[in-house]
């Protein structure tokens, strides 16, 4: 690989220039250098990471962000809130009968008298940063009594070593810092301070904070005070110290958020990143964390048990798996998602052009600017096989390309959903499982144009579109009369009802299919309202359920083109809508629809769902067509550690 092209790169005037460093590939962004490929790699895996490669994240975004400068200016809110952390870690440093307001103001004073020696910003700028500094961090005592803390350290780094999980059977590398770990007040503590102060004094705690229901205020700041004179500072030395005591504390893992609670549930994940790191470092699993949302003066208890942790290792072990992965192949797979507004690739990215994604914040870079190329396949014959684009996609990403007469999936062994590069020997081939070939339809396939309507006793209304490229077998949108008798019985979606004097009604028919799809997808919203406690009223139920119809009318045009210039509601009349439905049911079992969540995770979770039950419906097409094969069981065995 050429590595010449990345240094001479970097000298180019336009720094967003990627040619020579990448390029669009099918649906993957595609190293083309080494230098390229060692900037991105990570020695080891951080929280952030291990969540931006998360099974449906898109993973070119989190490569692209080593690659494109990050010139943040002094007042942007990352540099910003970086301040405020510090601002944090330097009051909460000192003894904690000196943890008072005036000093915190001088320790700003101190940190904006080193951003006016480095000239970083003008007397102007300088105001504004410190005002912005003041919003992040000084509502802190108002969140707690920081004289009152008991901190077991601060600004903890944990690089270890992960323990061993089914998604990383080695283990994995960890890197992250926790902002501060605080000692709990409870018997434990009583202990070590019986063993570490002199006796006469460690009495004068039993009754005034150990041993009450509430702990007096003045009496625990001079404990305070008297452990932090009394213990090691350095975590490796107090983690010692307290092991030749025999005194096993127990600890709250501490982590500041200068930004909004709205993601709240990754940042309690964070957490228990820390909380399972710091238990390699010192064999101690903290009892709880607490994430501190200093802007908005609201502290999050995240209750820490073994099983939780246990979760989130076996996810970041498959993150970590995920990065190997896409080292190896130099490629990263894209996947447009709720996130995409705001991405640097937006205005390039063939996957979001696709989805109809615009960007959603100023200033991202144009195509013209990020200058990627595509892919130039090569001749025919010298064609090899690419990960990214042969691949079937994992459930969180189904397929959509319709190839069932492709000689490949017939002559070759196919690509089961997984990463790219990740090639599993599949049973799943027409002759070795004596099923027909995609491309030989069985003696009871329609004989009716593909993509034509079949007159059905000439009523309009009732007229039934098949499938392009599907005509295997006898099923209820090729065959209505043999399979679906109740078409012939109940009138559909444009049929009115008569009513008493003769005239017709703009009444939809109560017994047709159409309205049997209304009451399941609607009655499908009461419940969910009901099981999540939620008020049921009008307007949610119709909000809900036409979330639900609008992911099966998506599906429905994308698994039947051919239907896809009638109306919604003449599509639920179709027992396709029916299969949809079920399939949708299934999928919302097991991913509940975020209620509470944001309009973000609500698009999240609407473009998710439409791939599942479109995941869904063609496992099960796969399974008609080419049946079960012989011992398929046998292909859980060389899968069972797939994330």
């Amino acid at each position: 690989m050429n590595t010449t092209t990345e240094a001479k790169k970097e000298a180019t005037a336009n720094p967003l220039d990627l040619s020579g460093r990448v390029e669009w590939e099918g649906n993957c962004l595609r190293i083309v250098n080494d230098t390229t490929r060692d900037r991105i790699q990570r020695a080891r895996m951080s929280p952030s990471t291990a969540q931006a490669l998360e099974s449906g994240a898109c993973a070119t975004k989190w490569a692209v962000s080593y690659l494109l400068p990050r010139d943040e200016a002094p007042l942007d809110p990352a540099p910003v809130g970086t301040d405020a952390h510090r601002l944090l870690e330097d009051l909460y440093s000192l003894m904690p009968s000196s943890r008072t307001e005036s000093k915190f103001y001088e320790l700003l004073d101190q940190l904006t008298a080193k951003k006016r020696e480095n000239e970083e910003m003008d007397d102007v700028e300088l105001k504004t940063w410190r005002n912005s500094v003041l919003s992040k961090a000084g509502r802190i005592s108002a969140m707690e009594n920081p004289q009152q803390v008991i901190v077991y350290s601060n600004e903890i780094k944990l690089e270890e070593t992960m323990p061993k999980v089914k998604t990383a059977p080695d283990g994995f590398p960890f890197t992250g810092t926790a902002d501060r770990v605080d000692v709990v007040v409870d018997d434990e503590l009583g202990k070590l301070v019986r063993r570490a102060l002199p006796t006469e004094k460690a009495e004068t705690y039993f009754g005034s904070v150990f041993g009450v229901e509430q702990p007096d205020g003045d009496m625990l700041m001079h404990l305070a005070d008297d452990l932090y004179d009394a213990m090691p500072r350095d975590p490796e030395e107090l983690t010692k110290f307290l092991a030749e005591l025999g005194i096993n504390l127990n600890l709250i893992i501490v982590d500041y958020k200068t930004g909004s609670s709205k993601n709240w549930k990754k940042h309690h994940e964070q957490v228990m990143f820390y909380a399972l790191a710091f238990k390699e470092r010192t064999g101690i699993l903290p009892q709880f964390g607490r994430v501190y949302y200093t802007t908005e003066g609201v502290i999050h208890k995240v209750s820490i048990t073994q099983d939780k942790v246990d979760g989130v290792l076996v996810k970041m072990g498959a993150s970590w798996k995920r990065h190997n992965r896409f080292i190896e192949n130099q490629e990263f797979p894209t996947k447009a998602t709720a996130l995409c507004g705001g991405c640097p690739l937006v205005n390039a990215c063939p996957r979001a052009k696709e989805a109809g994604r615009r960007a959603r914040k100023a200033g991202l870079p144009t195509s013209d600017e990020l200058v990627i190329p595509m892919h130039e396949e090569p001749a025919p014959e010298a064609v090899e096989t690419s990960a990214c684009t042969t691949m079937e996609h994992d459930a969180t990403e189904p397929s959509t390309t319709e190839t069932p007469e492709s000689p490949a999936r017939v002559c070759k062994p196919c690509v089961e959903a997984g990463e790219p590069g990740e090639r599993v020997a599949v049973v799943r081939i027409p002759e070795l499982l004596g099923g027909h070939s995609p491309g030989t339809p069985s003696s009871g396939a329609s004989d009716h144009p593909v993509g034509t309507p079949e007159n059905n006793d000439a009523d309009p209304a009732r007229k039934i579109y098949v499938r392009k490229t599907h005509k295997e077998g006898m099923n209820t949108q090729t065959q209505p009369q043999q399979v679906a008798k109740a078409y012939e019985e109940a009138p559909q979606f444009t049929t009115f009802i008569t009513s008493g004097d003769g005239q017709q009604t703009s009444d939809i028919n109560p017994s047709s299919f159409a309205m049997t799809a209304g009451f399941s997808l609607t009655t499908m919203a009461m419940k969910i309202l009901a099981k999540q406690d939620e008020r049921i009223t009008r307007q949610r139920v119709a909000s809900l359920s036409g979330t639900f119809a609008h992911i099966i009318n998506v599906a429905h045009d994308q698994w039947i083109p051919g239907q896809a210039h009638l109306c919604e509601g003449e599509k639920m009349g179709f027992h396709s809508h029916a299969r949809l439905r079920g399939a949708l049911m299934a999928v919302v079992e097991e991913f509940p629809f975020p209620l509470h969540g944001d309009l973000e995770q609500m698009e999240m979770w609407v473009a998710q769902t439409i791939k599942r039950v479109l995941f869904t419906i063609q496992s099960a097409e796969d399974l008609v067509k080419y049946g079960s094969g012989k011992s398929p069981w046998e292909l859980l065995i060389a899968t069972k550690q797939e994330d």
